[in-house]
């Protein structure tokens, strides 16, 4: 088969973890994200087969995923390098004419994949590493010490920064306080639960078996930070240590970001790779990619148990790549809680127990969640997995937000057919973009609403507010979608129950602009 010189094809992956947190931490230094970027992306040279120093040079593109620190709209004042992937080129020999710095996301690794290699087909680049870490972990530990970290550095050059991109919340949610993952993808539980028609205790059982598998898995992978194997009973289990965090999850079922982890691709065109002398059984083709958004805020969902751009991107990746989800052999969907991997599965097709299994890592609960960059160590697996399979197809999905931005990739060693292109899914943005909510409020009239869905946060195991959207059942703006807070004495028990979804309130907005709910007529 002729493959087109400019088809863009993954050429050697690494990921690096450190295990073990620094004894001491003199004068606030400790390994920083970009040291472990720079070890990550040693790695994947070092997996080309091709001298090290060479590849290094012939890189035009260095593309750092955005670290979490830098990750808020007010990024923490710590000491940190300035141009992160100028730092990781100047460690490891590097000197490319385009580095950027992304957005911030859990889909950004997928999505710029696919951006680099529509850049490699159109001749843009002809190389690139693509590469991202954290240092959660450490930066923990040196605040429990009381410890200043100084990761400052200062390099020179080009350099895209792209800020901290969209911003995936409304004035709603910041005014309600509803802004943390552990708060909001319980919302999306609840309403699957409730869909399913099942009861609490069912439906924990039921989320303890979807994830049994992947702590299975992350026990066996060398890269993952630190995890010991939970049966499916322990990981439903609240009691102890395994708390609520937000009911019904808990602390087993939430993403576990206190890691030390870090993660690289290396991308070129065909070309380039016959030119650098990287064999062909290093090779792995992205045989489709591309991304979509689902309604930007919470409150715009027309529900909170589907995904409409996940289901639309699959069938559209699936479609370049020309196979259907029961050809694809090697399956990563993002895991960051129960909820992003049952919306997943139903919108691709996919049984919770497929024995195909759900993750190539082990999950973010249980492998570890780098931040944004998780996706990029699930493309290192795929990538991987091809290899040793060849032929066989691998997909990854990637999730941003509040199951919100989508990014999917189709990898395999078998060569692509026909100019490699990025898909153009501007309409079937366009489309998704019309599918429209309720109404909503931000500060509804005083009066009776109906739960759509509900969580109670736990602090130290005990239950201590709650989170609810509801939709106003009387008044001028009846049938109006707003967010509020149950206090402690609301009905935190009723919103634990079998029967939360449906249930009546009242809802009244206090002197701090906040929706007060409580639960009953009143």
């Amino acid at each position: 088969m002729t493959i087109d010189p400019r088809t863009p094809v993954v050429v050697a992956v690494g990921q690096h973890t450190q295990h073990q947190l620094p004894a001491e931490l003199p004068e606030g230094r400790a390994p920083s994200a970009v040291d472990l970027m720079a070890e990550a992306a040693r790695a994947a040279l070092a997996d080309s087969g091709v001298e090290p120093g060479g590849l290094a040079a012939a890189l035009d593109g260095l593309v750092a995923v955005r670290t979490f620190p830098d990750s808020t709209v007010r990024p923490l004042p710590e000491k940190r390098a300035t141009n992160p992937p100028r730092s990781v080129a100047r460690r490891i020999g590097a000197d490319p004419r385009w580095a950027a710095y992304t957005t911030a996301g859990g889909d950004v690794p997928q999505r710029v994949l696919g951006e680099l290699a529509g850049r490699i087909a159109a001749g843009e680049l002809d190389s690139a590493l693509l590469v991202g870490g954290e240092i959660l972990a450490t930066a923990k530990h040196a605040a429990r010490l009381g410890v200043e970290l100084d990761h400052s550095e200062d390099v020179p050059g080009q350099l895209e920064d792209r800020g901290f991109g969209t911003l995936w919340l409304d004035k709603s949610d910041i005014q309600q306080r509803l802004y943390r993952p552990i708060d909001i993808y319980p919302l999306f539980e609840t309403a699957i639960r409730a869909r399913r028609g099942v009861s609490v205790e069912r439906h924990l059982r039921s989320m303890g078996e979807l994830f049994e598998p992947f702590c299975e898995v992350a026990v066996t992978n060398r890269y993952t930070y630190r995890s010991r194997l939970l049966s499916a009973e322990r990981i439903a289990d609240p009691s102890g240590r395994n708390g609520f965090i937000g009911h019904p999850y808990t602390r087993a079922m939430n993403a576990r970001d206190t890691v030390d982890m870090a993660a690289a691709v290396i991308v070129t065109s065909v070309e380039k790779a016959r030119a650098l002398a990287v064999a062909e059984d290093r090779w792995v083709y992205l045989h489709g990619c591309g991304a979509l958004r689902d309604a930007l805020y919470l409150r715009d969902r027309r529900d909170f148990h589907s995904s409409p751009a996940i289901e639309r991107l699959g069938e559209r990746v699936l479609g370049a790549s020309g196979v259907g989800i029961d050809d694809v052999e090697h399956i990563d969907l993002y895991s960051c809680f129960p909820s992003a991997v049952e919306i997943a599965c139903e919108a691709l097709g996919l049984r919770e127990d497929d024995q195909r299994g759900l993750t190539l890592t082990g999950g973010l609960p249980f492998f570890g969640g780098p931040g944004n960059d998780y996706s990029l160590h699930a493309i290192a697996e795929a990538v991987g997995r091809c290899r040793l399979s060849p032929g066989s197809y691998a997909l990854v999905s990637a999730n941003g937000g509040s199951v919100t931005k989508h990014a999917i990739g189709v990898y395999s060693t078998r060569p692509r057919q026909g100019a490699w292109k990025l898909l153009d899914l501007a309409e079937d943005q366009r489309e998704i973009d019309t599918i429209a909510g309720p109404p909503t409020v931000d500060a509804p009239e005083s009066g009776r609403a109906e739960l759509e869905t509900c969580t109670v946060v736990h602090s130290e195991g005990q239950p201590v507010s709650g989170f609810v959207i509801a939709r106003k059942a009387e008044g001028a703006d009846r049938g109006a979608r707003f967010i509020g807070r149950v206090p402690a004495d609301g009905g935190l028990e009723e919103l634990m129950g079998d029967d939360a979804v449906g249930l009546e309130c009242r809802v009244e907005v206090d002197g701090e602009g906040m929706n007060v709910v409580r639960i009953g007529r009143g």
